[in-house]
C-alpha cells in the first residue's frame, strides 16, 4: 500500500492548448490553396510564345557546328529541369528564330531556337472540380470546403497525442503531491531485484535503463533519472486514482489474478512465474497510470474539437 498521497489535484479544465499544437487556420488555409493549385496544374496547356524564353519553356532548338557529330535538329529542351544544363542556360532570353553562337565541349556552335511553348496554368473551375468525382463536390466553393474539413481532421489526429502528452505533464506538475521516501525506496529496490532476475548488475541496468533518454549517462545521471521515473510514476498512479469512480478500486486483487491469467496463457507461461516479474503491486501502477492517460486523452479529444 503506498504511502505516497496526492494532496490537491490540478485543475484540468485550466489546461491551455500550446500555440504549436493549436488548429492554425492559416496553415490549414495555405494546404487548401495548393491543392487547387494542383488541380489546376493537371489541366496545364502548353502554347506557342513569342516571348524571350524563361525557365518553365519547353524549347525545340537545332545545333549546327563544323563538327558533324554535334549536329541535332529538333531537340527538345524543358528550360529549368536540369537535364540538359548546357543548352538551357543558353536559350534563357532567346526568342523563336534567334541564332547565339555557343560552346559545346570547346567546339563552336550555332544554336537555333526553333520553337518556344509556354505552360499555361488556367483558372480553376467547377468543371475541373467535377472531373475528381468527388461525393457532394461538384464546385469550386464545396471542394475548398472539403478540404479544410479534411486537412483539420488530420491536423487534430496529428496534434492530439501531443496534446494528451502535453496536458499530462502539466497535471503531474500542476499537482501537489506528499511523496514518501520509502515508496521510492521499495521501488528502487524492485529495481535491483529486476535487475539480478536479468543477471545484469544494479549499476549497468540503470544506466541502461537511463541511456534510452540520455546520451551516455554515468551512473549518478543515470540513478537519479531513475529516480525520478519512479517517482513520476507514483504520481501518475495516484492521479490514475483519484480518477476511478469505483473510490480507487477499479483494479484490485480480483482483476489482477483474472488479467494475470489470461497473459500467461497467451504467454505460455506458468502464472506463479509471471508474478515475479509482474507483482500486483506492478500491475495497480500500470493500470492506473494508463487510467489517468486515456483520462487526460478523452479530454484532450473533446477539447480539440472545441478548439476550432
Amino acid at each position: 500500500m503506498l504511502k505516497s498521497k496526492l494532496l490537491n489535484r490540478y485543475d484540468f479544465s485550466t489546461f491551455i492548448i500550446p500555440e504549436e499544437l493549436s488548429i492554425q487556420h492559416e496553415k490549414i488555409e495555405s494546404q487548401v490553396e495548393d491543392a487547387i493549385s494542383f488541380v489546376a496544374k493537371k489541366h496545364v496547356v502548353l502554347i506557342e510564345s513569342s516571348d524571350p524564353i524563361v525557365s518553365g519553356d519547353i524549347v525545340t532548338v537545332d545545333i549546327e557546328s563544323d563538327n558533324t557529330d554535334l549536329n541535332k535538329s529538333n531537340v527538345q529542351v524543358s528550360v529549368g529541369i536540369g537535364f540538359n544544363k548546357r543548352i538551357e542556360e543558353h536559350v534563357v532570353g532567346m526568342k523563336i528564330g534567334e541564332v547565339k553562337r555557343i560552346s559545346i565541349d570547346g567546339e563552336a556552335a550555332n544554336l537555333k531556337v526553333v520553337n518556344a511553348q509556354r505552360k499555361i496554368v488556367p483558372e480553376v473551375t467547377d468543371e475541373f472540380i467535377e472531373g475528381l468525382n468527388i461525393e457532394h463536390v461538384h464546385t469550386i466553393k464545396e471542394y475548398k470546403a472539403h478540404l479544410y474539413h479534411d486537412f483539420s481532421e488530420q491536423l487534430k489526429k496529428q496534434n492530439v497525442f501531443k496534446i494528451a502528452q502535453a496536458w499530462i505533464k502539466a497535471g503531474i506538475d500542476g499537482s501537489e503531491f506528499d511523496m514518501s521516501e520509502e515508496d521510492i525506496a521499495h521501488k528502487l529496490q524492485n529495481v535491483r531485484e529486476h535487475a539480478a532476475r536479468e543477471n545484469s548488475s544494479y549499476e549497468d541496468y540503470v544506466v541502461k535503463y537511463a541511456s534510452v533518454e540520455l546520451e551516455n549517462p554515468s551512473l549518478e545521471e543515470s540513478e537519479a533519472y531513475v529516480r525520478k521515473s519512479l517517482t513520476r510514476g507514483i504520481q501518475e498512479m495516484l492521479l490514475g486514482q483519484s480518477f476511478d469512480a469505483k473510490g480507487g478500486n477499479e483494479f484490485n486483487l480480483e482483476t489482477y489474478e483474472k488479467d494475470i491469467k489470461e497473459m500467461a496463457n497467451k504467454a505460455d507461461q506458468p502464472v506463479e512465474e509471471l508474478k515475479k516479474s509482474y507483482s500486483f503491486e506492478d500491475y495497480l501502477q500500470q493500470q492506473y497510470k494508463m487510467y489517468y492517460y486515456n483520462y487526460v486523452l478523452n479530454l484532450s479529444k473533446k477539447r480539440i474539437e472545441l478548439h476550432d
